[in-house]
């Protein structure tokens, strides 16, 4: 009997099979390849971003955005970039990792071993071969959690001596040792943006300040911008 035959690649879905076997050796040696360095009791069971790529594949979209809470060594992002190199979406990723201390001199916290796979395997991606010339994104930004950039007003403060200190405090507000680019994140996640948000450099008075979002916001930090009276 004459039938249409259907090649996977063709169907728009797809049912996973319940396991994904890999053999857990290979993503340690794709760790040690990536990092230069023995990942023998630097990370002894890192996931497979093989397997974390058909996953993502099977359940995400264009754009989509994949959490990963415990970043590890990077393989989910790892994953996300591989797959987009694929097939040509824009998936995104963020990656969440506690600076938990190794014993290791090249690689002291499990976030730098996490930044750094990421930026290894993205550089790997970028020099492979490829049919079109189109550009391949795998930038990142990382950020760490750190003190407020500014002095922090304590409403519980009732008596007369703690105010006129509180009031002291806020004269300088700025901590010491803030840049102007913690205090621009800072003051952009406050006032709501995304930390995508473009950013440029613009002039006041001859004095670099920042547009953001296309002029939604625009902000001057800089402490050489006098006004005269």
């Amino acid at each position: 009997r004459i039938a249409v035959k259907r090649y996977l690649h063709e169907t728009a879905t797809w049912a996973p099979p319940s396991v994904f076997y890999r053999d857990r050796r290979g993503a340690r040696r794709v760790v040690e390849t990536l990092l230069g360095v023995s990942a023998k009791g630097l990370f002894d069971f890192p996931k497979d971003h093989g397997v974390l790529g058909r996953l993502i594949a099977t359940v995400t979209k264009d754009d989509d955005l994949i959490l990963d809470f415990f970043a590890g060594s990077g393989s989910t992002a790892h994953a996300v970039m591989a797959e987009n190199d694929k097939d040509g979406r824009q998936r995104r990723f963020l990656l969440v990792q506690l600076p938990e201390p190794v014993e290791h001199e090249q690689f002291p916290t499990i976030a730098e071993i996490t930044r750094q796979r990421v930026r290894s395997a993205g550089a790997e991606l970028r020099a492979a071969p490829r049919l079109e010339a189109s550009p391949v994104d795998n930038g990142f930004r990382a950020l760490r959690l750190s003190p407020s950039n500014f002095t922090v007003w304590d409403a519980a403060v009732e008596d007369a001596v703690a105010l006129e200190e509180q009031l002291a405090m806020n004269v300088e507000h700025v901590a010491e040792g803030a840049t102007e680019a913690s205090m621009l994140t800072e003051l952009l996640l406050k006032a709501g943006f995304p930390l995508t948000a473009g950013t440029e450099v613009v002039q006041f008075a001859c004095v670099d300040g920042f547009a953001v979002a296309d002029g939604a916001l625009v902000v001057c930090l800089s402490e050489a911008l006098m006004i005269e009276a």
